[in-house]
């Protein structure tokens, strides 16, 4: 975690919803809920779905029209990914918050995880 008020790279998580920070520049929120029949998970950036993952081996997600920098768009799938991952199979709070780290590592992603705020 930093300490610098305003950080070039990073990811704030508030509840379900994140921003992440890209050259100091805030996207976001993004966020997830679950499908209205319930049976998958609905991804969204500024309250608009871009996809949808309804088990580990069926996701769509297109953020190709937001604008967003290509590393924005990696660092926010890779956490929703990890968090829709843990939900589908049960793991805490704590082991979600573990794989999203150990997951923005595993794929060089690492200053943003090294800027993680958490909110609430």
């Amino acid at each position: 975690m930093t300490s610098s008020a305003s950080p070039n790279y990073g990811i704030t998580l508030d509840g379900t919803r994140f921003w992440v920070i890209h050259q100091k520049q805030h996207y976001g929120p993004f966020d997830y809920q679950f499908s209205p029949d319930f049976n998958g998970i609905e991804m969204h950036y500024q309250d608009e779905k871009f996809g949808e993952c309804c088990s580990d081996e069926e996701l769509h997600a297109d953020l190709s029209g937001s604008g967003l920098p290509l590393k924005v768009a990696e660092v926010a799938t890779t956490i929703l990914g990890t968090v829709i991952h843990s939900i589908f199979t049960a793991r805490d709070s704590q082991f979600r918050m573990d794989e999203i780290l150990a997951q923005l590592h595993k794929h060089q992603l690492s200053r943003y995880a090294e800027g993680l705020r958490l909110l609430s």
